[in-house]
This record gives C-alpha cells, structure tokens and sequence, in this order.
C-alpha cells in the first residue's frame, strides 16, 4: 500500500498478490478517496477459481457443480454529482463446467465473455452491456430419460449490445455442428432425434422494448429434420420433450410459487417478430410412420427453401416461400408460394410440380390401405392453388406411369376401403 493521503492530489496505490483456496489472484489498485470526486480504479486476476467453492450457497435443487473460473477485469468507479458511474472492462471464462438442477445437467468445455459494462446510479438506473460471448461443446441432457435436449459443438455470439430499455442488439450467432432433442445411443432413422444441422447463423438480431424480435437472415446448412409418427399418429419428439418437462414439473412438487396473472403485469404490448429471410439448403427431411401394418420412411433432400417477410405486425402482408428438393435420385419437387400463414383467413397463391417420384416408396400406404404391394411406377403432378377469402381455386394435372401392384391379401390391410374402385382407377397404363 503506498501513497495514501488526505491531500487527495495523488492517488493510493495498493497491490494485493496471494491465492484464495489455491488460486492465484491478483489485485491492483488505484484511489483518490479524499478528491472532490472520489475515483477508484482497479484490475483483478483471478485464475483456475474452483466452482465447486460455492455449492454449499446454491439452491437444493442445484447440485454438482465442477469447473474452475478465470477473470480479469479492469474497475473503474467514480462519484459525481449527479450520481455514481462505474465501468467493468475485461474478460471471464469458465471451464470443464458442469452443473445439475433436478434431473437435468449442463456440461460445457468453455465458457467465455469478453466486453464492457458501463452503469450510471443517479435517479434512474441506466448501463450498457457490450462484449462478445463464445461457448464451446455444450450440452443440456436429461439424465432421467437418458436425453440429450441441446448440444452443439461451439456457439460465437457477436457484438452483442444491451441496455435498460430492455433492448438488445447483436450483429451474428453462429452455432456449429447443432442438434436438439436426440435419444442417447439412438440413429437418426429412430425418431429420437428432432432437428441437427451442421452450421445455423443468425445474422442482424434485434430486441426492441422486450416485445419486438427482428432477425434479418436465418441460415441452415446441413440439416436434418425428422418428423416420426407412432402408432398413436402422434408426434415423437415432441412427447419425448413433453415426457422431460413433466419430470421437472414432478420434482417441483410441494414446492409451490404463487404466479402472477399476465393480465397484471402492466404490459399491454403484444409481442411480435419479424423474419427477414429463411434459408435451408442442403439438408434432409426424414419421415418416418409406424401406424401402417408395415412401417412408412422416406426421405427428401431440401436442395434450398427459403422463406422471405414473415412479419406477425402485418398478417395480411403475403410472405414468399420457394422449395427445391427430390425423393430419391431421378424425382425432383419444386413449388413456389405467396401465404399470409399468420392472418385469417388465409391467402395462398401456390405453383409447383414434381416430377418421377417414385411410387414403391408409397407401397405400406397401398398395402395397408387395400392390401396391394406398389412394385413399380413414377408419379408426375403439376398443381396451381389460389386461396382467398376462405374460396378455393385449383388445378392439377396428374400422370402415373408404369405402375406395376401385386396382391398382398387381406390379412395385411388394416382399413375397410372399396378396392375394386382402387384397382379399376390403377388398372390404366398411363392415366
């Protein structure tokens, strides 16, 4: 400690160098506690702080917590007039996190900020939060359900900006290698998996007054999307969540809060959202459903969709949608769309076409439906849908070509339909 005086024209230097429970720290200190505006400026170096430290302090519900944490941070504060000012400058990282609450767990191998903080405490509290945040291989699982809900392999959020007004702003998020809702040990073909893609980028993110999300360009590359139906036609991933959320529900039990009514929060503002652009390319659609005597998978490769305008402020305004893919390796599936998805009652305004998809994919349809295998054929449709003022107009031209079915028997169907209506309108060639 040096230089500490009550003349105020020179400021008090303290260094303070030790360990705290084996962790190195480092304090560097400047003070004018007697000047006409008392400053503080300070940098701490903390390494390798072990997080385990602070698991007596947590909540029950909170347990094993691993990891070390490392900061170094430059403080200033000063007290004016009108109020207090204190600025936080620096960066902190987290490691070989883990951390559990109820029957979920986190697990991350890093965990890193790195940015400013600035606060004014006069008669009104105001700051602004700007920095850059990084996650590396984190992970959301469900231990009970051997689930894992969220992981991804790194996570850049950029030029984050923050302030009281409840807004925020951020020039990019991009996630690497992303998959959401996928049954431990379990392929892709299972149904345990819901969405992954290998690159998601959000770009020109925008949070207005806590009620407003703007994102100017979603970007997908490499999806895969699986949309599996039991033998109930219900959804799978989605009872496979609703399965986890009622676990944490279960162990709240007794633990009652009181919850406030909407309606009383004092906000009157809807919230509302704006898409600038959606693009997926490169990605596949899997379907998969068990409710047929023998179960139904396809497959379509998204080639590119996008998505262009969706804006919940002005449901009537029409958004565009366009879609290239195939089934298989000679089809092709293309379509574009004006749809208003968000506004009653609806408008669409449809054109596609799709060319030689192949009808055995169709066969468990055929078979359950009027007990009739699809052994060969490809199906050609061309289609113009308008939709307005709850009237629809369309047109379709259909072409079924080499259609080839042999009889499976009865034993085999599982509805009641007229087959011999089915076979007269399949007996053609060429229809």
């Amino acid at each position: 400690l040096r230089h500490l005086n009550t003349r105020g024209d020179k400021p008090a230097e303290l260094n303070l160098i030790g360990q705290w429970n084996q962790s190195p720290f480092h304090v560097h200190l400047l003070s004018q506690p007697f000047a006409q505006e008392p400053q503080v400026s300070t940098r701490v170096k903390l390494d390798a702080l072990q997080l385990s430290q602070a698991q007596p302090y947590l909540p029950q519900d909170l347990h094993n917590l691993r990891g070390s944490a490392s900061i170094d941070l430059e403080l200033r504060a000063s007290l004016l007039k009108q109020g207090v000012e204190l600025g936080l400058a620096g960066s902190m990282s987290l490691a070989q996190v883990q951390l559990g609450y109820k029957n979920i767990t986190l697990l991350s191998d890093a965990i890193g900020w790195q940015g400013e903080l600035n606060l004014t405490l006069a008669e009104q509290l105001g700051y602004l939060l700007k920095g850059d945040t990084q996650i590396e291989a984190l992970q959301l699982k469900d231990e009970q359900e051997q689930l894992s809900l969220l992981s991804l392999a790194d996570l850049q959020l950029n030029k984050l900006s923050a302030d009281q007004t409840n807004s925020l702003q951020a020039s990019s998020l991009e996630i690497a290698q992303f998959s959401a809702i996928q049954q431990e040990g379990q392929p892709l073909e299972s149904g345990r998996q819901w969405v992954s893609a290998e690159q998601v980028s959000l770009q020109e993110i925008a949070v207005e007054q806590g009620n407003f999300v703007n994102i100017e360009r979603i970007l997908i590359s490499a999806g895969d999307f699986n949309v599996h139906l039991d033998d109930q036609g219900r959804l799978h991933s989605q009872g496979v969540l609703r399965t986890a959320l009622e676990n944490l529900q279960d162990s709240t039990a007794g633990n009652e809060t009181e919850v406030n009514d909407p309606a009383e929060s004092g906000s009157d503002e809807p919230f509302h959202y704006r898409l600038g652009r959606v693009e997926i390319s490169d990605s596949r659609v899997h379907f998969s459903d068990q409710q047929l005597s023998k179960a139904f998978r396809s497959q379509i490769d998204v080639l590119h969709y996008q998505l262009q305008g969706l804006d919940s402020r002005i449901p009537d305004k029409p958004s565009q949608v366009s879609f290239s893919g195939k089934v298989g390796e000679f089809s092709s599936i293309e379509y574009q769309a004006e749809v208003t998805p968000l506004h009653q009652p609806l408008f669409l305004q449809l054109e596609g076409q799709v060319k030689a998809l192949p009808m055995p994919n169709l066969s468990p349809y055929s078979e359950s439906y009027i007990g009739y295998e699809i052994t060969a054929g490809q199906f050609d449709h061309q289609f113009n849908v308008n939709l307005a003022n709850n009237y629809i107009k369309a047109s379709n031209e259909l072409v079924l070509r080499h259609l080839a079915l042999a009889a499976m028997g009865k034993k085999n169907t599982t509805y009641s339909r007229p087959q011999k209506l089915c076979l007269r309108f399949f007996s053609f060639r060429r229809l």
